[in-house]
């Protein structure tokens, strides 16, 4: 008591001296003090940052995050929506707030800063693959909701107005789109939104195959389809031209090629050429057009 007498005045000092002791002798214990058992899990260390994180934020609602869990879709698309939404996912634009000194135009186009606007919604690859398979998301993507720093708010909006099947086609385009991303960033591979929608289809279609092989998610029948575009033939005494490219990088060449029909679709002249060099798509294309003349 002399050493609480030093420490504290009289008054603390009787109240220090009304409390209870244990009459037993026992040694300390950590005690997890966001758990009713005291012992801690990773869970319950989640919930309470969440807690804290919601509460600081009153204009991120916890019920975003709930639905993305809940998603039947594979877990490393969740992981990367989580990260997409923490500004985690390496944009350039966020190495650029870190004054870390790289080129910041975009990988795919080398156009505009590579950020979660450019890549994600407004860049030209994005604007077709949501064109293709979910217009509604360029109609929900505002200049207001565009303008905000932060990708989750974006992703606050898409998942209070679309549906679960409708969400989960959303979330594996987003993943394909960064795929792709990464792909043309690190192996140089030329890509087009039809190649984005492909893969995502295709490793979309292999995981729900997976999972009602192990009855794990019977009840998934999502499927991402592109859209079919079919040849349209010109008006009468008009003729049309459809040229296309293809790139074998293999080999160093580009293979391009042109067809022209009339109006009852009959074929009046063809060529197909190959050009040493792999541009990108675009001038491949634009290069088998030049074919033309």
């Amino acid at each position: 008591m002399e050493i609480i007498r030093n420490l504290f005045n009289d008054k603390d000092v009787a109240l220090i001296g009304q409390i209870p002791l244990l009459q037993t002798r026992r040694d300390d214990v950590r005690f997890w003090i966001h758990d009713c058992k005291g012992i801690f899990t990773v869970k319950s260390a989640y919930k309470w940052l969440m807690d804290n994180f919601n509460a600081s934020s009153p204009g991120e609602s916890v019920g975003f995050w709930n639905k993305m869990w809940q998603l039947k879709i594979p877990p490393k698309i969740k992981n990367f929506i989580w990260r997409l939404g923490s500004d985690c996912v390496p944009l350039k634009s966020l190495f650029l707030q870190r004054h870390v000194d790289i080129d910041t135009l975009c990988s795919m186009c080398g156009l505009e800063i590579e950020d979660w606007r450019h890549v994600f919604v407004i860049g030209c690859l994005a604007r077709n693959c949501w064109h293709t398979v979910l217009p509604q998301v360029l109609q929900l993507s505002s200049l207001s909701i565009l303008s905000q720093t932060r990708a989750v708010v974006w992703l606050e909006e898409i998942f209070r107005a679309l549906g679960v099947e409708d969400l989960m086609v959303f979330c594996v385009t987003l993943w394909a789109i960064w795929f792709a991303r990464n792909d043309k960033l690190w192996n140089r591979k030329p890509v087009t939104a039809s190649q984005i929608l492909l893969k995502a289809s295709s490793f979309f279609q292999q995981w729900k195959e997976v999972q009602s092989k192990f009855g794990l998610c019977p009840e998934v029948s999502v499927a991402i389809s592109p859209s079919v575009v079919q040849w349209m033939q010109p008006s009468v005494g008009m003729l049309k031209c459809n040229v296309d490219a293809a790139i074998f990088a293999g080999v160093g060449k580009i293979g391009t090629g042109w067809v022209v029909r009339d109006h009852e679709g009959k074929v009046l002249n063809a060529c197909r050429v190959s050009h040493d060099g792999v541009p990108d798509a675009t001038v491949a294309e634009a290069i088998s057009l030049r074919e033309v003349w």
